[in-house]
């Protein structure tokens, strides 16, 4: 049976901050990071990790928006009478 796994930043000396979840700023041993969505921003400051979070929550407002715009497209497409009534005519 397949083991769950899940995605970690391992620090040296064996801690794992898990990575999975909404993005958020973290300061671990004196480093400042955005952590979220199975990855990790290494940042300079905390005035740089909180402009990265507010870059990083914008794109993923964007990504989500657009994969709803998709998916309601997808929706419309099949719930069109015309949406399977093409069919291919061999006329050679």
């Amino acid at each position: 049976m397949p083991v769950a796994t899940r995605p970690f930043f391992v620090l040296p000396g064996g801690d794992c901050v898990p990575l999975d979840g909404d993005w958020r700023v973290a300061c671990l041993r004196g480093e400042w990071y955005v952590l979220g969505h199975n990855a990790v921003v290494p940042c300079g400051s905390e005035r740089a990790a909180r402009s990265m979070l507010g870059e990083l929550e914008s794109q993923t407002d964007a990504d989500r928006l657009a994969a709803d715009a998709i998916e309601a497209l997808d929706r419309a497409a099949l719930s069109s009478p015309d949406a399977h009534a093409c069919e291919w005519e061999d006329v050679g």
